[in-house]
Order: C-alpha cells, then structure tokens, then sequence
C-alpha cells in the first residue's frame, strides 16, 4: 500500500513538469503566430 502513493506522487510530479515543458513551447509558437 506504501508503492500506491508513492508512485501517485512522482506521477503527479512527471506530469505537472511534462505539462510545463509542453505549455511553455506552445504558448511561444502561439505568439510567434499571433505576431504574424
């Protein structure tokens, strides 16, 4: 029962700086488009 959270937390906190790194660059190409 001690691997379930565990591996909820390291989860949530892949996904949250995956999320991160993938927002950042699309909101800079939109900008880039917006600009254009």
């Amino acid at each position: 029962g001690v691997s379930a959270p565990v591996w909820k937390k390291l989860s949530t906190k892949e996904l949250g700086v995956r999320t991160s790194m993938i927002a950042k660059p699309t909101r800079v190409v939109l900008n880039q488009l917006r600009k254009k």
